[in-house]
Parts: C-alpha cells; structure tokens; sequence
C-alpha cells in the first residue's frame, strides 16, 4: 500500500511538471497550424497570374515525353531534377497544364514548409518562442511565397532537405536504425528531386565531424592509457563503422554516384550552363541572397536595400548568440534539463549547424561557378531555412532582453514583407517572362504563310506552350553554331538557301528574350546585320516583359527576283496617287489558325483585319507620304478606324523607294464594330499634311476608276463583313 502510494504521488507530480509543457506546445501547435493555414491561402494567391517563364515551360515539355525516355535520361548531364520531371509526367496526366495545376505541387510543398521550419527550429533552438517565429518568418517570406507559386523542384527540394536534417538531428540524439534509414532514403530522394540537395549533406557531415566525431575522438584519446597498445587501420575502420551516423552519411554515397558521374564530367569540360549566367563575385552573391532570402524585391531600390538590412541584422544577432552559447558552454557544465520548453537551454552545437546550413551551401556554390558560371539564387533556396532560424533566434533574444527593440524589429520584418508581396509578388503587372500576353498578340497578328524564328532556341518550349502554331505557320531556331557572327556563309546558308528556313515565307516574326538572346548574340549579328540587310521591318518591336518580337518582310521572295508573292486576289488595279506611286493590288487575309477559318472578308469582333497592299514607285520623288486606311460604313461614314502612317511603319518611307521597286505594306484593322457590311478606302497625303491629299487616278480591273476625277481616295471594291463569332 505505502508503495502503491508512492508510486501516485510520483506519477501526480510527473504530470504537474508537464503540464506547462503540454500547454505550451499545445497552444504552439494551434499558431503553427493557423500560420500553415495562412500560408496555404498566401501561397494559392494569384497562382496563375503570373505567365510561365520558360524554365516552367520546358519542364512541361520534358514531363510530357514517353516514360521511357524519362527513365533513360535520370543520369543525363544537365538532368539537375530528373526524379521531379517524372512526378510531373504523371502530376500532368492528372491535373493537366494549366498553370494553376502546374504549379500546386510547389503551392503544396511550400505550405508543408511552415510545419517543418516550426519542428526544425525548435528542435535545433530547444525554444518554442524561436520556432514560431522562424514559421511566422517562412509565412510572410515573400521569397518563399515567389517560389511556391513557380512550377519548379525548388521548393521540394527544400522541404526535402529540411526533412533530412530534422531526421539526421533525430538520429544523432536516439541513434535508433528506423530513424537513421528514414535520414538515409528521405536524403537520397532529395539529391534526384534537385542535384544542389547534396551541399545539404556536406552540411551534415560537416556538423558531425565538429560537433560529435572531432571531441570524441579526443575524449577517446585522453582516456586511452599511455602504453595501451594502438588500434590497427582495420580495428580504427571497425571501430568507427559501429557509428550508425557514420553508416549513413557512407551510404548516401551510392545514390549519389551516378549524378557524381555527370557532375564530373561538366566540371571537366565547363560546357553546361556557361551561356545561360555570367561570373558573380562572392560579394555580389552574397548581396543578392541577402536581398532575396529577407524581402525578395521591393520596387524601391533604397527601401529594399533597408530591408534586406533589417532582416541581416537579425542573422547578424542570431549567430552572435549561438556562438556566444557555444563558448559558454566550454566553460561551465551543461544546464539541466527544464520542463518548460520556454526557458529550456538551447544546444550549444546548434552553432556550428546554423553557421554551416548558411554559409557552407553558398561557399561550395561559388567555388563551383568559378568553373562554371551557374548562379541563381534559387539554386540555394535549400540554405534559407538557417537564414530564418537565425533571424528567428536572434528576433527571440531581442525580445527577451530588450523587448522594445524586438518588437520595432519584428514589426519592421513584417512590414517589409508585406510591401514586398503587395508591390511585387501580388502584383497584377507581369513580373516573370510575359510569354503569355506575348503569344496572344503574335497569335491575332499571324497570316497564313508566316514563319516564326525563336532565339535562343531553348525558349522554343515557351513558345510552344502558348502559341497554338497553324500548321502553315512553321516555328524555327537557329542553331548555336552559327550565332554571333561566328560563321557568316553558314548562317546565310542555313536561312535564305534554297533549303534555308526562309524560303517560302513572306514575313517572319523574330522572338526573343533580350537577356538570353545577348548572352549568346552579345553583339546581335542576326537582328541588326543579317535581318537589318535582308529584309525591312513592318511593324514597331512588341516588348513585354522578357520577351520582345520582332517583324521582317523579306525584300524579295528568298531565292527568287519576284517582287510579289502571288496574291490571292485576282483585282489588276493600276491606281496612281499623285505622279510618283501606284497601287497595284490588295489582298485580305484571315488570321492564321489551327481552327476553322471565317470565308475572305469576313472578320469577327474583336479582331484583327490583315491588309496587304502592293506598292510600286513609279516616278522619281524624295516625298515621304503617309497611307491612311479606314473603313466606312453602308451609308460612306468613317466608322473611326482611321489608319494613318507610312509604309511598313515607318521602317521604309517612300523618300527611300528606287523606281521602280515594289513594296508590300502590311495593315492590321483592330475591329470593334458591330455586325454588318463596310468599305475600304485609302487615301494619301505627304506626311504631317493630311489636308493635302494626293489626286487618285488610273483603272481597276481593266476599268477607269468609277469615282470622279479629282477624287483623293480609293474606294476598294470589295465588301468587308464583321460577324459575331467565328463559325
């Protein structure tokens, strides 16, 4: 009975001692859950709004190819997330390609996080108060809600790795085998989900050998007596191999191996990803990852720099606190254990994980551009859980011993998050490569018989995604090889030869993402030598965001002397305007499409209406003369489509045109009319002076004009219907 009573009382006061620990981590786990919930909803904000840049757009493309072929190119140099293409080869099959689906798992993976820097922080912190905060940090991170919201292996690669060193500090504490072979495969996934994952390993090897192996070791050394016999190599081997962790960390080496193989190899021939990025110094990399880790970007360079500087500023005090933990520990015993998890001491090791989970994924990422120029700083998103642990502990600190400035501190991280994710990450204005907006229009401005040049090449799968490419409507690239002026004849050969990509084509569309295109054109010979020299440009450059697209009509039909390709209208019109220009055709196109396409002269609204006009100059005159085409309505009323401006846009004034060359003027008629029939009329007038209109005279189809003389415009015709939709 006595003992029955003393075993109550120890139970009773089990319990008592716990219960603020319960509680605690009871109301811990409800904010971390409410964060996660809020992270969801931050992370699903305008996940589609942004448009795919081409990264997004090629792992579509290469997720949609046979299983086989995926499977056969795991260990393929430049593979950097193989096991992350097959998942979204099935994700795809399933949820399809549109961006919102394309991007969940990202969404998903980034929300997971939130639970997982919570755990990893306390864990390595022993400070509930410091897990919270590094999960409020992860919450707000604008950097870390841009790549949750981008259909990439980055923010798996992250959860991932968080994972492996939340498994691997487990491991080290129970040292039991379930934890150590969930450490051991989690950790493999990782290294085929992102190739960068294994800088996290080097992390953990590092961590294990200062913080376990090292003083060890030297505690084995000062107890073994001084004429105690020593350990052969085998018997050291043996001895150290009864380390489960060493085990583990030895076995990570196997799956490694075949991405080690074509790692080697890139590092021995420096060719992979050498014309994608430029040399950085450390500094500049250190700089640009503090900035993207702490606010991401904010419109205002100054208030940007300020707040990258609040956030390095608690780093700053988090590692000075761990350090500072770290010497103290060597001078007094170690604190006992405490049940409320508040007040518990933190590890003094931690200060060794946290330096090395920062600063040695960064260091061993520089050492490698030197070879290979490579940097992105989402390359090294697998370091930034310590940044904010760091900044979490040092916020803690702050607020434990001079609360007032942890508070302004903490207030001014959030700020700062918060203007970054409204000016920049929730923006409605394009932030990556516009590609979708850049497709639509290039989609309503193609004709049958166009071609489509994309440089570099590798941007064709941004292309392609976007772009639904009529079949009569070729999409090309220009190989490496012959770019930049490297190899002129060959250049020329492979574009206007008899079987050069232009031949057969009338106009060509030339897209380009200006950063990507310079770095492998820097002094662009294909746009401003050979494209300025071979053809004129009909429309002013489209520019958006990352992309811009080009418009060339080639002078003559490539490879012939023919002025004109043959037209689809019989009309044999010789107009002349003034003494010196004749009209001596015309020609309405519909849009080209993969669909059904609406009969000649039909137009839907809320489209484009494709003119061409056949130019010749007939006589001598250094007058620059703008066209102005307009359509009227059934009763001869302008319907306010006036279309002023000079031949080709302008790129080719008729002060410029040698008698007697031919040119062909492209015009595209935004409709916004109501159903009905309308006429076409031109008129021309010397530039600046449309109250001067030039005196039409001539015949049309073999006929004189039916207008009365003295007539300054040309009614075409020829009667154009806008209809409601296509059929």
């Amino acid at each position: 009975m006595i003992v029955s009573t003393r075993k109550n009382k120890n139970i009773t006061g089990l319990v008592a001692a716990l219960r603020p620990k319960i509680r605690l981590i009871s109301w811990a786990w409800l904010a971390v859950a409410a964060l996660t919930g809020l992270a969801f909803l931050m992370r699903r904000k305008g996940l589609a709004t942004q448009s795919l840049w081409f990264d997004e757009a090629d792992l579509v493309a290469r997720a949609q190819r046979d299983l086989g072929v995926l499977l056969g190119e795991m260990t393929k140099p430049g593979e950097n997330g193989p096991l992350y293409t097959l998942f979204m080869h099935f994700w795809l099959k399933a949820a399809g390609t549109g961006e919102a689906a394309l991007r969940t798992p990202s969404m998903v993976a980034g929300t997971a996080a939130i639970p997982l820097i919570y755990l990893l922080a306390r864990k390595i912190s022993r400070n509930t108060l410091a897990g919270l905060i590094a999960a409020v940090l992860v919450t707000v991170s604008p950097y870390q809600v841009w790549y949750s919201q981008d259909a990439k292996m980055y923010p798996l690669a992250l959860l991932l790795t968080m994972a492996s060193v939340y498994l691997f500090l487990s491991a080290l504490e129970n040292n039991r085998k379930s934890w150590w072979v969930a450490y051991v495969v989690l950790t493999t996934l990782s290294f085929y989900i992102h190739l960068m994952s294994v800088l996290i390993v080097a992390v953990e090897v590092g961590y294990f050998w200062l913080a376990f192996w090292r003083p060890q070791r030297r505690l084995e050394k000062a107890a073994v007596a001084p004429d105690a016999p020593k350990l052969t190599v085998i018997q050291g081997v043996r001895q150290a191999y009864r380390s489960r962790a060493v085990i583990a960390l030895s076995l990570l080496t196997l799956p490694y191996l075949p991405i080690a193989v074509w790692q080697t190899r890139a590092l021995w021939d420096g060719g992979i990803g050498n014309t994608w990025f430029q040399p950085v110094s450390l500094f500049s990399m250190l700089d640009t990852l503090g900035r993207r880790f702490g606010v991401n970007r904010i419109p205002d360079a100054t208030w940007e720099t300020v707040g990258a500087i609040v956030y390095a500023t608690l780093v700053i005090v988090g590692l000075v606190v761990v350090w500072r933990l770290l010497r103290q520990s060597r001078k007094t015993p170690p604190a006992p254990e405490i049940a409320d998890p508040a007040k518990a001491q933190p590890n003094p090791k931690s200060a060794w994980l946290l330096t090395l989970y920062l600063l040695l994924p960064i260091l061993a990422f520089y050492l490698l551009t030197l070879r290979i120029p490579s940097f992105a700083e989402r390359y090294l998103l697998i370091a930034s859980p310590a940044y904010y642990i760091l900044a979490a502990w040092g916020l803690a600190w702050l607020l434990r011993k001079f609360w007032p400035v942890g508070l302004i501190a903490g207030a001014a991280a959030l700020v700062f998050a918060g203007v970054a994710l409204f000016s920049f990450n929730y923006s409605e204005a394009p932030q990556k490569e516009d590609w979708r907006e850049a497709m639509r229009w290039l989609q309503s401005n193609l004709r049958d018989g166009d071609e489509i040049i994309v440089m570099p090449g590798y941007l064709q799968t941004a292309v392609d995604y976007y772009l639904k490419a009529p079949p009569n409507v070729p999409v090309y690239t220009i190989p490496q090889d012959l770019i930049g002026g490297h190899n002129d004849p060959d250049l020329n050969a492979f574009l206007s030869s008899e079987n050069g990509i232009i031949r057969g084509h009338e106009r060509a569309w030339l897209v380009v993402s200006p950063e990507h295109y310079l770095q492998d054109d820097p002094k662009e010979y294909v746009r401003k030598v050979w494209f300025d020299n071979n053809t004129w440009m009909f429309h002013d450059p489209q520019v958006y965001v990352g992309v811009t697209i080009y418009g060339y009509t080639f002078k003559q039909i490539p490879g012939t002397k023919a002025d004109y390709y043959p037209r689809s209208r019989a009309d044999r019109m010789n107009v002349k305007f003034g003494a010196s220009l004749a009209l001596e055709g015309f020609d309405v196109l519909p849009t080209a499409t993969t669909g059904p396409t609406l009969p000649p002269g039909q137009v839907t609204y809320d489209s484009q209406l494709h003119l061409t006009f056949y130019w010749r100059k007939i006589a001598g005159d250094n007058q620059d003369y703008e066209f102005e085409v307009r359509l009227l309505d059934q009763a001869g009323k302008s319907t306010g489509t006036d279309y002023p401006a000079q031949p080709l846009n302008g790129y080719y004034p008729t002060g410029r045109w040698n008698v007697p060359e031919a040119v062909r003027d492209y015009r595209d008629i935004y409709i916004k009319l109501p159903p009905g029939q309308y006429q076409l009329e031109i008129t021309a007038y010397p530039k600046g002076h449309p109250q001067a209109p030039l005196v039409v005279s001539g015949s049309y189809n073999d006929k004189p004009l039916n207008q009365p003389p003295g007539s300054t415009s040309l009614k075409l015709e020829y009667p154009i219907t806008v209809v409601k939709t296509t059929p």
